[in-house]
């Protein structure tokens, strides 16, 4: 089963600092996987219904991704090519600590299976560009009943995702970082 990919970033109206987002929004990431580098845009390429509220598809390189606010969280459908149902949390949009808890069936590849989540998630600072941000660090911790995936995110204020690490097991997988965006 794929593991979970970049997820971009959404978010509901009104725009939050976290989220900040157009219908022309546009983002660029120098992405690492193994010992393969690139550079990678990822855009809005509609709107859509995703959790029974409006949302957004991203598109890049690396697949699209559906994301939508719903009370207060992002929610992810779709994460690059995996379906979560019901959608997954992958941010809270206040900045304090919290942890949420998630069951449900992730589809990748025509195959589905049970998994359980925990979101955990702590303000931070975040350096980028010689400038001290407010950010929210976000890990998701996925269990899969063959691998544990670990999605390690930092999202800043007025930027949105600014890093992010994949870990299969253990082992990191991909790495991003924000290179430009709104």
């Amino acid at each position: 089963m794929a593991g979970v990919l970049f997820f971009g970033v959404a978010c509901d109206r009104p725009q939050t600092s976290y989220f900040p987002i157009s219908r022309e929004a546009r983002w660029t990431y120098a992405i690492r996987s193994g010992l393969l580098s690139r550079v990678e845009d990822v855009a809005v390429t509609r709107e859509l219904s995703v959790a029974g509220v409006s949302g957004y598809e991203l598109g890049g390189a690396m697949g699209y991704s559906r994301l939508a606010v719903k009370d207060g969280k992002v929610l992810a459908e779709n994460l690059a090519g995996t379906t979560y149902s019901p959608p997954i949390p992958i941010l809270v949009l206040q900045p304090e600590d919290r942890r949420l808890s998630w069951s449900g069936i992730i589809t990748a590849a025509n195959r589905s299976v049970e998994a359980t989540a925990v979101l955990d998630q702590s303000p931070s600072k975040v350096a980028l560009g010689g400038r001290q941000l407010r950010g929210i660090a976000v890990v998701l911790t996925i269990d899969l009943p063959t691998k544990k995936l670990v999605l390690k995110s930092t999202f800043a204020e007025g930027l949105g995702l600014v890093r992010q690490e994949q870990h299969e097991n253990e082992s990191q997988q991909r790495y991003l970082e924000y290179l430009s965006g709104p």
